[in-house]
């Protein structure tokens, strides 16, 4: 018999990986499928196979398939389905627009791939924070870095095939009220 143990069904795959499993001793393993770019043959050695392949062009599913086939035609497969992923989630920040002034607080507003996490970071922040992007969307509060001035925050979202999106935005914080001086008439002038 023939067993696929490892990358772990429905895993996320990178362009190139490893199969491993256990086989018959003695018998070639074929590692091969719609998954994967071209067959690869290894030896079954101490019961167990590793076959470093690549996958298929294409996102989506990608199925692998094991076999041995012995002398007299008996055939053993193995299948396991696994993921491949290389598109970075959909992340923009659609309100303020950049170079906005702002009093200590600002408001993101953007679109984002849902149900993933939607983090904010950077130097214009006093503190990092997260939300989780809902109906392809996020709002998020967010309070500036001290003193007044332009302020960076980035925006980011990684999926689940560790696939991220960054996005930053310039703000200005002006917590300082204007300046204002009566210059006439003089003080304690008599009108």
């Amino acid at each position: 018999s023939i067993t696929i143990t490892a990358p772990a069904a429905n895993s996320y795959l990178p362009t190139s990986f490893t199969v491993q499993g256990a086989c018959e001793m003695g018998l070639v393993v074929v590692v091969g499928g719609a998954g994967l770019a071209a067959d690869v043959s290894v030896p079954c050695s101490g019961g167990a196979y590793s076959a470093n392949v690549n996958v298929s062009a294409g996102e989506g599913s990608k199925l692998v398939t094991a076999k041995q086939t012995d002398a007299v035609g008996n055939t053993a497969t193995a299948s396991r389905t696994f993921l491949r992923d290389t598109v970075a989630p959909l992340l923009t920040i659609t309100s303020p627009a950049n170079g906005t002034s702002a009093r200590g607080t600002i408001q993101l507003v953007g679109t984002c791939e849902s149900g993933l996490t939607v983090s904010f970071s950077g130097p214009g922040l006093s503190t990092a924070s997260s939300v989780t992007c809902s109906a392809g969307s996020y709002t998020a509060n967010l309070t500036f870095s001290a003193n007044d001035g332009a302020k960076t925050i980035n925006v980011s979202e990684t999926d689940a095939a560790g696939n991220t999106t960054q996005v930053s935005g310039t703000y200005n914080n002006d917590m300082t009220p204007p300046t204002i001086a009566i210059t006439s008439p003089a003080a304690n002038t008599s009108a």
